[in-house]
């Protein structure tokens, strides 16, 4: 199978004679090559096999810690003392290929999906969180608690798109407490865990308000059944205590707060949640150095105004809560979401193996970008 993986150095790829490209992400340029992956052997009858399935992937995406992730994997790949490489990816649906003799929950030709739940709540029990952080490997092993299967009528691309944005979004939603008529702002509009928040909320039939920094269309708008739009200005440092004048304007206040982000919008929405109210928050952008503006590193939370915030939690009984992904429970209320027609998947482009350096710049450089990024790796090129 065509896969594409990163690399300790693009010369190695081409002394390899592997079709090879370099691409930016977030300021560092990276190499990658495309390689021939042969399908893993796999003994069905081994003890060590007995709860294992053998995947062969269909198509893949990337989510935002992936980038963190390559620029972690090239870390390591430098260090080494001969040239190598790692494969990436975190969603994806893929193909029972063959069972081990116990497993019971899926069946070879049946397409299946991550179940990430953390912390894990289907025996056996084999490790919380995301199953791997190299699917486009293209063949894989995995516990059967791990997988999820696709129901019928999902299109291939579109489950490859869902996965732990759907199962956070809805966990989320979850433990906000959210129902219909519920008051609910979400941040950073545009991310694919707020696209999917924002879908999952308009079909519980809440009342949507999602910060922006950019404007949207009306098939944007269409997409996610016409939220509140609120401008906010792009250029704000972690940590930042200064007011949101746009929102301040509305003077609005909100049950649920949903922030991606904690470190670039925490301290400017708590006001604005209502008495109460829960803030859930899934992650921060700075994940890895890399992806921080030399202004950005270092920036620490005021200690002065972390206290003002928790006092003002005190007083109004509000929650703050962290959320790391999400249950079985949360994965499949977004996919019985999709079958009911009430939520769909966000896609914004899908690419074939052989489109690799584009699939890649759209991933994680391309601006304006509206969905998930989707490799379909069952061959052909797309417009």
């Amino acid at each position: 199978m065509k896969t594409v993986a990163i690399m300790s150095a693009l010369e190695d790829a081409q002394r390899r004679k592997m079709p090879s490209f370099e691409v930016p992400i977030h300021g560092t340029t990276l190499p990658f090559a495309l390689m021939e992956v042969p399908r893993l052997e796999f003994d069905e009858s081994a003890p060590e096999n007995a709860h294992q399935v053998l995947v062969r992937m269909e198509a893949f995406s990337c989510n935002y810690r992936d980038a963190s992730i390559l620029f972690t994997s090239y870390g390591v790949l430098r260090t080494l003392e001969k040239p190598g490489f790692m494969h990436f990816g975190s969603d994806f649906v893929g193909v029972v290929e063959a069972i081990g003799s116990e497993v019971t929950t899926v069946k070879p030709g049946q397409r299946v999906m991550p179940d990430s739940s953390y912390p894990q709540d289907r025996d056996p029990v084999v490790g919380d969180g995301i199953p791997s952080n190299k699917v486009g490997r293209g063949w894989l092993v995995f516990p059967e608690s791990k997988l999820c299967p696709v129901p019928d009528g999902l299109d291939t691309v579109e489950a490859a798109s869902l996965g732990i944005n759907a199962q956070t979004a809805a966990s989320m939603l979850r433990r906000a407490g959210v129902k219909a008529g519920s008051r609910i702002l979400i941040t950073a509009g545009k991310s694919n865990t707020s696209l999917c928040v924002a879908g999952l909320a308009a079909a519980i039939g809440a009342e949507c308000t999602v910060l922006s920094t950019s404007p949207w269309t009306e098939e944007e708008l269409d997409a996610v059944r016409h939220p509140t739009i609120v401008s906010v200005d792009k250029s704000s440092k972690p940590f930042s205590s200064e007011p949101l004048e746009s929102l301040a304007a509305r003077n609005e206040s909100y049950d649920a707060i949903i922030d991606p982000f904690f470190d670039l919008y925490f301290m400017r929405v708590m006001r604005h949640l209502a008495h109460g109210g829960t803030y859930v928050t899934c992650g921060f952008k700075n994940q890895h150095p890399a992806q921080s503006d030399a202004s950005d590193q270092g920036a620490q939370m005021p200690v002065s105004y972390l206290y003002e915030v928790l006092i003002s939690a005190v007083l109004g009984n509000k929650t703050v809560v962290g959320n790391c992904i999400g249950l079985r429970n949360d994965l499949e209320a977004a996919l019985e979401a999709v079958a009911a027609g009430k939520f769909h998947p966000v896609i914004d482009s899908v690419y074939s193996p052989d489109q690799a350096e584009e699939f890649l710049r759209r991933s994680f450089g391309a601006e304006p970008r509206f969905g998930k990024v989707v490799m379909d790796m069952r061959g052909g090129l797309h417009e």
